[in-house]
């Protein structure tokens, strides 16, 4: 019930947020509530597979022969039978 909760108000949140930006894009900065809202962009770098997998195929690879298993913990919660 609380992860369905969770989920709801993330939701909420992210269109919450959709919207902010919608307004920050258009007008520009605007304070609210004592914050300052404004649109910033970042660049981020990530992998183009398709030229990566392009390059590896001329030595007989492909971008999976590079992957590994690697192990990962998390909490998981199901209902008691």
């Amino acid at each position: 019930m609380l992860q369905e909760q969770q989920k709801n108000l993330e939701a909420d949140i992210n269109n919450r947020k959709r919207h902010l930006l919608a307004i920050a894009s258009q007008r520009g900065p605007f304070k609210a509530h004592g914050s300052l809202l404004q649109e910033e962009t970042r660049n981020r770098k990530v992998m183009n597979m398709e030229r990566l997998a392009a390059f590896l195929q001329g030595y007989g690879h492909t971008p999976d022969d590079f992957k590994e298993d690697r192990p990962y913990s998390f909490l998981e919660i199901k209902k008691a039978a």
